[in-house]
């Protein structure tokens, strides 16, 4: 059995040196001024733990343990205070969960961590060190997390940090979901494995609820036709899911791509373009890995719009049936489609997903998707890029507030133009033998004309062409750091989601 497990708990004390258990972690500035718990640790101390602590290097992500009156401490450090930002933060943050890990041994074992929120800072640090203990938990060498020892985290406050402390522990586990279903081999993370983990997230709370399970059949009878144009080459079956998380007023359409594995198809992919092609699936990775966490969540700590979270998974294969280049194809939304290139197929599925996304009459509609190689040339690969972030006319208005969720989970977007300069992008996808090609022009801009052969189906033809509003990340080079998953993406939707004002 192939099982996600999380064993990390969370518990809020108040602040006293009795409601310290284990390591304790103590954040300190350069200036090594002391305050709080670290100011009765130095008086029962008589002063001498103002003076270790002032001889120590306090430069940002440095730990160094200390031992106080029977208290075992790591002096975490944050560099200069004036200096002090939400990315030095989460890299500090970052070197103490690996700090934790690689010193957690049979030699100095400790189950439990005590944690000092930085004052003035208190949720966004607990929110940090918690996803920091989280990330440097997992173990990306297997499909589950290693146990460093840490079972339990412990922080000291007051009853207002009780949800950030919740969201915290949840959205770390959120994130190394998300890393786990990358991980996964192509071979175990199939199409119908990402539909049976959404039944599975479906069962963990009332207000979320498998709304739809389309097989090949129902897929082919709803003329899902660009989906199976990728689909032809593979011996697995297409499923379609849709998870709803129940709100009020109108709904917001959540789409992630779900490639199980991505050959590239008659356009074989070569060299080490193929060895990551198991994530190509990582949109949905990120969607079922919010929707986990919105079953673990109160309702102030969720949405409070309904957000239908629909993906369609395939494979994308090489073999006698597989489409081919010039092949012209119907989409569910009527528009014909040429077929430039078979490797360009995530476009292809997410263009009839959004179609049946519009029948849910959505205020909004969001894309996530390992879409396109120029993005990665543009922004870079790795945890600490940006995602590509992209906007048709009417999604122009979102486009400030996911660049301010993005800020307040630590994570980048970046904002690249698909729709601000009239036809220029997309008339990259104009074919003379169909309405659309699936590819742009061969010398570049192939991230923006990717984006704007999307928004040409947040369009609805037999409505007046009213045009929905649509933000679409692409996540390519997100996706991935050494050849393993990052995760990266989950906080920021979820962020996004919850505080998005329609």
């Amino acid at each position: 059995m192939y099982e996600f497990t999380c064993s990390l708990k969370s518990a809020l004390k108040p602040v006293s040196l009795g409601s310290i258990e284990g390591q304790l972690v103590l954040p300190v500035f350069d200036d090594a001024k002391l305050d709080g718990i670290a100011a009765e640790l130095d008086a029962r101390s008589k002063g001498t733990f103002a003076k270790a602590l002032a001889a120590l290097p306090l430069k940002g992500g440095a730990c160094t343990p200390l031992e106080t009156g029977g208290i075992n401490v790591v002096a975490l450090g944050l560099g200069k205070r004036d200096a002090f930002d939400e990315q030095q933060g989460m890299l500090a943050a970052n070197a103490l969960g690996a700090w934790l890990v690689a010193n957690n041994t049979a030699a100095g074992r400790f189950d439990t961590v005590t944690l000092v929120p930085v004052q003035g800072r208190e949720e966004r640090s607990i929110w940090d060190m918690i996803g920091g203990i989280s990330v440097a938990s997992y173990d990306p060498s297997v499909r589950k997390e290693k146990d460093p020892g840490v079972k339990r985290v412990v922080v000291l406050g007051g009853k207002e940090l009780e949800n950030p402390v919740l969201a915290a522990r949840v959205w770390g586990e959120a994130r190394n979901y998300a890393r786990w279903l990358n991980d996964g081999p192509a071979n175990i993370v199939t199409p119908q494995f990402l539909a049976a983990e959404a039944q599975k997230i479906a069962k963990m709370a009332e207000h979320i609820e498998l709304t739809a399970r389309l097989d090949k059949a129902a897929l082919e009878k709803d003329r899902w036709n660009l989906l199976l144009g990728v689909n032809q080459g593979s011996e697995r079956e297409p499923v379609g899911i849709c998870l709803t998380h129940y709100g009020k007023g109108k709904p917001i359409v959540l789409i992630g791509k779900a490639i199980t594995f991505d050959t590239g198809g008659t356009n074989l992919k070569t060299g080490e373009w193929i060895n990551e092609m198991r994530m190509d699936m990582s949109g949905a990775g990120l969607l079922l890995a919010v929707f986990r966490a919105w079953a673990a969540l109160p309702a102030d700590l969720r949405p409070k719009h309904t957000v239908h979270g629909i993906f369609v998974a395939t494979e994308n294969m090489l073999g006698g049936r597989a489409q081919l280049p010039q092949d012209v194809l119907v989409s569910r939304s009527g528009k014909t489609v040429e077929i430039d290139n078979t490797d360009a197929e995530g476009r292809l599925t997410l263009a009839d997903a959004m179609d049946y996304g519009l029948e849910k009459k959505p205020a909004l509609v969001l894309t996530v998707a390992t879409l396109t190689g120029a993005c990665m040339v543009a922004l870079g690969v790795g945890q600490l890029v940006p995602a590509g972030l992209f906007a048709n006319a009417a999604g122009q208005k979102y486009v400030g507030g996911m660049q301010l969720a993005a800020s307040r989970v630590g994570e980048r977007v970046w904002h690249l133009p698909s729709s601000e300069f009239g036809s220029l992008y997309p008339a990259m996808s104009k074919s003379s033998r169909a309405d659309l090609k699936n590819t742009g022009d061969p010398k570049g801009g192939g991230a923006s004309s990717a984006a704007a052969f999307l928004q040409a189906f947040a369009v609805k033809e037999h409505e007046g062409r009213h045009e929905t509003p649509y933000l679409h990340l692409d996540i390519a080079g997100t996706m991935s750091q050494d050849k393993r998953g990052t995760g990266v993406g989950a906080k920021l939707l979820g962020e996004f989601l919850r505080n998005v004002e329609l």
